[in-house]
Order: C-alpha cells, then sequence, then structure tokens
C-alpha cells in the first residue's frame, strides 16, 4: 500500500539543511479561527424571553445589525437588531467604531437595569462588549 502511495504522491522537495518545519502554526492557526467563526450566538429575542436575573453577568456572542449610535464621552452605545429583536450594546474605551448598517458579531456581557415606574418595575437587558 506504502509503495502504490509513493508512486502516485508527488515528490516532496527535501528542505534545505537548517530550516525547520513551520507547517505547524498554519494548523493552529486555522484551528483558531475555526473556533471564532463557529462561535454560537444567541438570538436577542430569546435573551428578552429569559428572566433577567439567569441573565445578568453572563456571557454571550450575539450577531445583527448596528442600526442606531449613540456618542459617549468614553465610547458609545448601540442598538443592535436581529430578525428576532434587538438590545443596547455599550462598546468603551478605544474599540473600533462600527458603521451604521454594518453586520456585527460581539462577545458581550449582559446586564440588566431594573427601573421602577410607579408599582411596576420595566427594567431593561443591555450588553456589554468584551475585548
Amino acid at each position: 500500500m506504502s509503495q502504490m502511495l509513493r508512486r502516485l504522491a508527488p515528490p516532496v522537495p527535501p528542505r534545505p539543511k537548517g530550516q525547520k518545519n513551520k507547517g505547524w502554526h498554519g494548523l493552529v492557526l486555522g484551528f483558531t479561527w475555526l473556533m471564532v467563526g463557529c462561535t454560537p450566538t444567541v438570538a436577542i429575542g430569546e435573551l428578552k424571553q429569559q428572566p433577567a436575573s439567569s441573565l445578568n453577568g453572563r456571557s454571550v456572542y450575539i450577531q445583527g445589525k448596528a442600526v442606531e449610535r449613540v456618542p459617549l464621552l468614553d465610547g458609545r452605545i448601540y442598538r443592535i437588531e436581529d430578525p428576532t429583536g434587538w438590545i443596547w450594546v455599550l462598546s468603551q474605551g478605544d474599540r473600533t467604531e462600527l458603521e451604521l448598517g454594518q453586520v456585527v458579531k460581539l462577545k458581550t456581557s449582559l446586564r440588566y437595569q431594573p427601573i421602577q415606574v410607579g408599582q411596576q418595575e420595566m427594567g431593561e437587558i443591555y450588553a456589554i462588549e468584551e475585548p
């Protein structure tokens, strides 16, 4: 079997003396790209249906379109929409500014802000972009 494979496979030229095999770098880079690119996202509408107490502090990836931007002194707030809903995302510091209409995938940490209106709580879930 190995003789047959040797006949079918093209010959591999010898490596110059002193040159190390660096093929594993591409493998590591490819695996890293695969893991980041295939990270599952959570539908925004699905987040809004869950109890706020179960979401506070949870890290999730969200994907959607930046449809609104509010500038702040040290960052920005974006309204990110997907087909199931929308969420405000706080981006602090010198992160890349998103263009309106741009589709993004962000790693975020969820927060819940309770807002009391009379006897009724009208809290809101929002996200903070993680590095």
